[in-house]
């Protein structure tokens, strides 16, 4: 009989294949910038919250607790019931509802996913944290880092980046996404010391994984 690939190629639509850090974070940026409307962060789809669409590109929501002297640079989503304290800086990320954000914070090109609770002076640069994460005061996330689920990182820890950061799937592990995802059990503590074990070990955990959610 043979074998027949069948194609439709979208030319109005918008589709795209997410499995890395980087496909991950073209895609969101690309809802931010309202390329895929109606699917963008003000359109309200279900629940009461109202998120409005601000100057820059910026994303509030109704009902979040936002400091006088914090700062909110563009391409930023802020999720219902989140509060940001004094002096902390946010830009280019997306911030869960429920989120506690603590003062003197820096996150940039980040996403916060859900319940998330950061002590003051954090700071995060392009990471992705996931639901339930506490980070006590003072540790510090590098390009790449993925949190998984109720992960508490120690006061003081650095998660240092991967050395192949932002790499594709591909037969083996994304290395970077591998450095809590796979090694850190719910609920579990970690300081710069682990955070290197799991990185060490982050290439046999492969059966692990999945990919970035």
């Amino acid at each position: 009989m043979g074998y027949k690939i069948f194609t439709h190629e979208i030319h109005s639509s918008y589709a795209a294949r997410i499995d890395n850090y980087r496909s991950y974070d073209t895609v969101s940026k690309d809802i931010i910038q309202r390329w895929t409307y109606p699917l963008v962060p003000d359109v309200q789809f279900f629940g009461n919250c109202v998120t409005k669409l601000e100057r820059q590109g910026t994303y509030r929501a109704s009902d979040i607790g936002l400091s006088r002297s914090a700062k909110i640079g563009p391409f930023t989503v802020i999720g219902s019931g989140t509060t940001i304290g004094n002096y902390t800086e946010v830009s280019n990320s997306v911030i869960g509802e429920g989120c506690i954000i603590g003062s003197n914070v820096s996150i940039d090109g980040c996403y916060i996913w859900d319940k998330v609770t950061i002590e003051d002076g954090c700071k995060l640069k392009h990471a992705i944290v996931c639901d339930g994460v506490v980070m006590k005061s003072g540790a510090v996330l590098e390009a790449g880092v993925v949190l998984s689920f109720k992960i508490c990182v120690v006061k003081g820890a650095l998660w240092r980046a991967p050395l192949a950061p932002f790499a594709a799937y591909g037969a083996g592990l994304h290395r970077g996404a591998a450095m809590a995802r796979a090694w850190a059990p719910s609920g579990c503590c970690l300081g710069t010391r682990e955070a290197r074990l799991c990185e060490k070990e982050a290439w046999a955990a492969g059966s692990l994984s999945g990919p970035i959610k």
